[in-house]
């Protein structure tokens, strides 16, 4: 049924002939964000997770779309850290000195605009990088969870491209 030439259909008409791929894209996505709960300190980093969860959500569900390609997760991911890192750290030297509680709100809006010029710009615009930086100048950053973070990206990646001849656009 169509209404003002848009389809309400509510599985996708691809699904029935390619139910593997589906299942077991998603099923990789899950267990890629499983195992990163289990190994950060969830209660600390949540938007650190939810970014993850997102950009798992990219490269399984999304695998052939521009913001999912290697230059975009890890050029994104290298964006969001350097300004989530940096702009902390100035939130915290400026809120130290002045104690007004606003730095980190103007500071956080400024970490995902800069994301948004340095992403566009070099051509590594991968969404879930912004919310990153975000959430790094919001809540801090342990290195260590930074490390695992990276490192899970490079492993999803890195099974995306092993997989890359045989995984779909699941959309």
């Amino acid at each position: 049924m169509k209404i003002f030439n848009k389809d309400i259909r509510v599985i996708d008409p691809r699904f029935k002939a390619n139910k593997a791929h589906y299942f077991i894209q998603c099923l990789m996505g899950t267990a890629a964000v499983m195992i990163v709960l289990l190994t950060v300190d969830t209660m600390f980093k949540e938007v650190m997770i939810a970014s993850f969860g997102a950009t798992a959500f990219s490269i399984f569900a999304l695998p052939h779309t521009r913001t999912s390609r290697p230059r975009s997760v890890l050029g994104g991911y290298t964006i969001g850290i350097i300004l989530g890192v940096g702009l902390n750290l100035l939130a915290g030297f400026l809120y130290a000195r002045q104690g007004v509680h606003i730095v980190y709100g103007v500071l956080g809006a400024a970490a995902v605009g800069l994301a948004l010029v340095l992403m566009t710009m070099t051509n590594t615009e991968h969404p879930p990088a912004a919310g990153l930086a975000l959430g790094l100048v919001l809540q801090g950053f342990q290195v260590s969870s930074l490390l695992i973070i990276i490192g899970s990206v490079v492993v999803i990646l890195s099974i995306k491209h092993l997989l890359r001849g045989w995984m779909i656009n699941l959309y």
